[in-house]
């Protein structure tokens, strides 16, 4: 099912609200079925389509990724970096503020020692719009975005990776170390 939803947004076709109300339904009752991958490629393609997802498909699609996460060790952890950041970027981009806490929980049960280590330009500015979105719903002075999760250093590099200005003592402009 997910592959439909992104095949859909990368070729940005008409996709009307009984057609995605019917891929939602199905891959719901698919999700343990559902790659954790795909489980984020829905999301991203319905928050890039515009298509509005009930909060049902949401919390599965996000369940499914925090149980690969539990289930994960060692390196695999970090195959699941692109996963979190596409689920939470989507959240973002839909604004579904009623999910903020689970965004926030996702990253910050992901951010394993050796999980944000290497992101690529696009991990990092995902997870800066993430970042943002959480700090303005929750002001800037009393939230804390994913500080704490992302280390400042990534924080500034996720900001500049957004702005498109190169990151100083960055390491080569396209992976961190």
């Amino acid at each position: 099912m997910s592959n439909a939803w992104l095949a859909t947004a990368w070729l940005r076709l008409p996709l009307g609200k009984e057609q995605a109300e019917a891929l939602a339904t199905r891959t719901v009752a698919t999700i343990g079925e559902v790659q954790p991958q795909g489980a984020a490629n829905t999301l991203w393609a319905a928050a890039t389509l515009g298509m509005p997802l009930s909060l049902a498909t949401w919390r599965a699609c996000l369940a499914r990724i925090d149980d690969a996460i539990s289930a994960a060790a060692g390196s695999s952890i970090r195959d699941l970096r692109q996963t979190v950041c596409n689920a939470g970027w989507a959240a973002a981009r839909a604004d579904r503020t009623e999910l903020a806490a689970e965004v926030f929980a996702l990253c910050a049960h992901a951010g394993r020692p050796d999980m944000w280590r290497g992101m690529s330009y696009l991990d990092l500015s995902q997870l800066h719009v993430v970042h943002t979105w959480l700090l303005l719903l929750h002001g800037a002075k009393s939230g804390r975005g994913l500080e704490g999760v992302l280390s400042q250093d990534q924080l500034r590099r996720g900001a500049a990776a957004v702005s498109g200005a190169p990151a100083r003592g960055g390491a080569g402009g396209r992976r961190e170390q």
